[in-house]
């Protein structure tokens, strides 16, 4: 049974990703599976040349999160970045 919580706060998120098919990842909060909250999510995809990452996410301290789960998995360069809103926990991270 999951427990409830807080309401997530965005300064103590930490990310972490999890391999959902061959090169491709999700990344979610660290605590995704004991929480109520699902706070911010992200992906990836590793291609053959490059990286497509998918949201940069609320702010720089989270795209960087992001950026260094791509690089434990890979050192391919991020080549594309597609955020799916224009809404700031979406895009935000595009700014540094």
């Amino acid at each position: 049974m999951q427990q409830k919580s807080r309401p997530f706060e965005l300064a103590d998120v930490q990310m972490r990703a999890r391999e959902l098919a061959d090169g491709v990842y999700a990344v979610m909060a660290t605590d995704v599976d004991d929480t109520d909250h699902a706070a911010t999510n992200a992906g990836f995809v590793v291609g053959d040349s490059g990286v497509l990452v998918v949201e940069s996410l609320s702010n720089g301290r989270l795209a960087s999160q992001v950026i260094g789960e791509v690089r434990k998995v890979t050192a391919l360069p991020i080549r594309f970045l597609v955020n799916t809103s224009f809404h700031g926990d979406h895009c935000f991270g595009n700014s540094p």
